[in-house]
């Protein structure tokens, strides 16, 4: 057999952690806010902005702080990445979470408060085929896959390029599976070598 390395070009980064125990307001706070059906197949908060309730003043923080850990461990960031929008996502029994992406954000991500023995995956899609030909390969890798599943558990925060595609199967258990999902944007002067793409964001 012939001698070859593989050298991984351009690949994408998904940070995965266990996030801290929540306190009892935070649970509560959590489950009792209200969803309604949204057109991505499962229900989420009406608000935009569901960290900004009360009682989960520490829960952002401590979020924040994971986002701090790409941006400056992955991205290698010289700005900052903050919160923007986030909210509360609800899929019951037979329920899914279609293909999507998160537009007008740099990274994006998922605490999951209740997925264990539920549907404990999400799946991120590849709109660009690896390869010309298309056919069914003898073991499935990272280099020749269109999608790729991930598992979570609960209190899993995993965060990743908001510009990936993914979504969640559908639901079925009996049981309410249940995330907050969250949108970073930057802020300060992005530098760049390209003339004329300064930008200077406040």
């Amino acid at each position: 057999m012939t001698d070859f390395s593989i050298v991984p070009l351009f690949p994408l980064a998904l940070y995965k952690s266990k996030f801290r125990e929540l306190t009892r307001v935070e649970s509560d706070t959590i489950d009792k806010y209200p969803v309604e059906k949204q057109p991505l197949g499962n229900s989420s908060s009406q608000t935009p902005y569901f960290l900004d309730a009360l009682g989960l003043e520490q829960l952002k923080a401590d979020i924040k702080q994971h986002v701090d850990t790409y941006t400056k461990e992955v991205m290698k960031a010289p700005y900052e990445v903050y919160l923007t929008n986030s909210w509360k996502n609800l899929t019951s029994h037979n329920e899914q979470h279609i293909m999507h992406n998160h537009t007008n954000s740099v990274i994006s991500g998922v605490l999951y408060i209740k997925s264990s023995y539920i549907q404990p995956t999400i799946s991120f899609h590849r709109i660009q085929p690896p390869y010309v030909l298309s056919w069914e390969p003898t073991e499935f890798n990272m280099f020749n896959s269109m999608e790729w599943t991930v598992p979570v558990e609960d209190l899993d925060i995993i965060i990743f390029p908001s510009t990936l595609f993914h979504y969640v199967k559908p639901n079925t258990s009996n049981r309410d599976r249940i995330s907050i999902a969250f949108n970073t944007f930057a802020r300060g002067h992005i530098k760049t070598e390209s003339t004329g793409a300064d930008l200077i964001l406040n």
